[in-house]
């Protein structure tokens, strides 16, 4: 059982509400709400302004994985919440595919 949830969204995205949307669904179909989440909003180094975005974070994140950049406040943020069977969840592009999969797991389990 994970301690925290950490949503991982392309920011720079011009879909990047519609797959929170789409993941938080999926959260919510298989029973995994209840839990922290972590908003972290990837491809940061590619805005000139961060948009507004709705999402049910307890905290968010704005990083670069490709640069590094504010990975040490991904750490922290993950520290708060715990350091214990993470649940890693990186939305695909191709949102059938990943609503499948993620039913697919949620099944086999």
């Amino acid at each position: 059982v994970a301690d925290f949830l950490l949503h991982v969204i392309d920011i720079s995205s011009e879909e990047a509400q519609n797959q929170i949307d789409v993941v938080e669904h999926v959260l919510s179909d298989i029973g995994a709400t209840g839990k922290p989440v972590i908003g972290v909003f990837n491809k940061c180094d590619k805005l000139t302004d961060k948009p507004v975005l709705n999402g049910s974070f307890d905290k968010t994140v704005f990083i670069s994985a490709k640069s590094r950049q504010n990975i040490d406040e991904l750490i922290l943020a993950k520290h708060r919440f715990g350091t214990t069977n993470t649940i890693f969840l990186f939305f695909q592009k191709e949102t059938g595919k990943f609503r499948s999969l993620s039913f697919d797991k949620a099944k086999n389990r």
